[in-house]
């Protein structure tokens, strides 16, 4: 019984990093432009080091 509950909480860590995976990196998201939500962080962190540049 317990391999099999070792089993189950494998497979459901397997689904859940997929499915994060997939929310983060290949869902387009429209209020941000249509692109990954992890592309606009990329994006804002790159804004952020321009703007921290020192003059």
């Amino acid at each position: 019984m317990a391999m099999a509950r070792e089993a189950n909480i494998g497979c459901s860590f397997q689904t859940l990093n997929g499915q994060v995976d997939w929310f983060d990196n290949h869902r387009l998201f429209g209020p941000i432009g249509g692109i990954p939500s992890a592309q606009a962080e990329q994006n804002l962190e790159a804004q952020r080091d321009v703007l921290n540049m020192p003059a």
